[in-house]
């Protein structure tokens, strides 16, 4: 089994791991035990090979289609728009353009309170840096602005009394 102090690496069949699977799934078990039973070096391979399971499961029910998450703004609004104005169906148009239903809906949603301005990327982007998409938006904003130059007009006036104070004291 050791060569070179380097244990080898056991390999086990699609069948052999079904079984362990299917024995965990249908309760006969805990991982461990299931582990134990199989001979394997720890629960916690039963439970990749669960993972694995359901991965190719779910794979399987969305026709082998594989979702991204990486949907640009044009295709996003593209694939709304397929929906509002194609007539297509959420979940024709979700396969079509490799999305989860559900965030389709919410491109969908966001797209009919904000138009397209509400499918774009906001996160890690400072408010006051962003064009406001709605009347709230930009009076946040605003407020956000006067906050900011308050303080730093308070910072100049905390320094020049400072910078007098200092001139007095010399003088």
């Amino acid at each position: 089994m050791a060569e070179n102090g380097n244990q080898c690496k056991r390999r086990y069949g699609e069948d052999f791991k079904r079984q362990a699977v299917e024995e965990y799934l249908s309760g006969q078990g805990s991982s461990m035990a299931i582990a134990e039973k199989y001979q394997l070096r720890s629960g916690n391979l039963v439970l990749d090979w669960v993972k694995a399971y359901h991965e190719r499961n779910s794979k399987r029910e969305t026709g082998g289609t594989i979702m991204r998450n990486d949907h640009t703004t044009e295709e996003q609004l593209e694939a709304v728009l397929a929906c509002l104005e194609g007539g297509r169906a959420l979940k024709e148009a979700a396969q079509a353009y490799q999305v989860e239903v559900q965030t389709l809906r919410s491109w969908v949603k966001k797209y009919q309170e904000l138009g397209s301005a509400g499918l774009e990327d906001r996160r890690g982007k400072r408010l006051a840096d962003q064009t406001p998409r709605s009347r709230d938006e930009a009076l946040r904003i605003e407020n956000a602005r006067l906050k900011k130059e308050n303080e730093l007009l308070k910072m100049e006036l905390y320094l020049r009394k400072k910078v007098q104070e200092l001139e007095r004291v010399d003088r």
